[in-house]
């Protein structure tokens, strides 16, 4: 069985134009989203909201977003929870993932193209494996990113950011100490054409020499010590029907080799 369901609450549609407490209340909104998909040894018409023993297969997320303009949209304040959790059922017993994060932001319009934006966040992951079990973590992330765009009309934006993150497996020693910055630029070309290009520097000081399934999580693929990633992505309408699409990314880390990948993909809209 599988249930979504989607409830928006915006007082601006109704008392925009209103003062007093009606147009205070107006200048907040939220946004809820809830899904959930399961199977179980049971009729399950309606999804349980709970796992229990009977359930064979679950997947369920939610997200909300509380949020707060002011009346002329130059600063805003969001606060966003987000949780996903999900049980498989595999050969040697059930796998349990779960993620919950917490996360404020803090949007400010300096200029009439320049934006500034902070989001503090603090999350926690786990997994849970009846069979390997030496897999198991529980993964508390906090982190802090800074962001400073320049957007020119709908054509050109370029985005600097700054990001400090720590994470700690609380399951055994593993701890991450993450500084990431980065580049973005959104370009658009000949009206028809998006070219994106990102740039990251990423480094990473780690208190664990040995690969795992717990340092690959906690490094997001990553290695220990300098990073740098980059991508290429370019979007070409060519018809009504066709649009084209080039990828490149690649990568390198210290005493290792560069990493290059590509595609290119022809997609038909009917």
């Amino acid at each position: 069985s599988q249930l979504n369901q989607i409830i928006n609450l915006q007082a601006s549609s109704i008392w925009s134009k209103k003062k007093g407490i009606k147009g205070f209340i107006s200048m907040f909104s939220d946004n809820f989203n809830y899904s959930v998909l399961q199977k179980a040894n049971h009729e399950d018409y309606i999804p349980d909201f709970y796992d229990n023993k009977d359930i064979i297969t679950l997947l369920y997320s939610i997200r909300n977003n509380f949020s707060f303009k002011s009346k002329n949209r130059i600063w805003q304040i969001d606060y966003l929870y987000e949780e996903n959790n999900s049980k498989l059922l595999l050969i040697n017993g059930f796998d349990y993932k779960s993620a919950r994060k917490n996360s404020i932001l803090l949007k400010k319009k300096l200029f009439k193209i320049i934006n500034l934006s902070n989001i503090a966040s603090y999350s926690s992951s786990t997994y849970n494996s009846e069979f390997y079990s030496w897999k198991n973590y529980i993964i508390d992330s906090k982190s802090d990113e800074l962001n400073f765009q320049i957007q020119s009309g709908i054509s050109s934006s370029l985005k600097l950011s700054y990001k400090y993150t720590i994470k700690n497996n609380t399951l055994g020693n593993e701890l991450a100490d993450i500084k990431e910055f980065k580049l973005e630029n959104n370009q658009i070309i000949f009206t028809k054409g998006n070219l994106q290009s990102n740039l990251s520097f990423v480094n990473i000081d780690f208190n664990v020499e040995t690969i795992s399934t717990v340092s690959y999580e906690m490094l997001d693929g990553l290695k220990k010590g300098k990073n740098i990633i980059w991508s290429l992505t370019y979007n070409q309408k060519l018809s009504k029907i066709f649009q084209l699409s080039l990828n490149y990314n690649g990568r390198t880390s210290e005493n290792n080799p560069i990493i290059h990948n590509g595609g290119v993909q022809l997609s038909a809209n009917f």
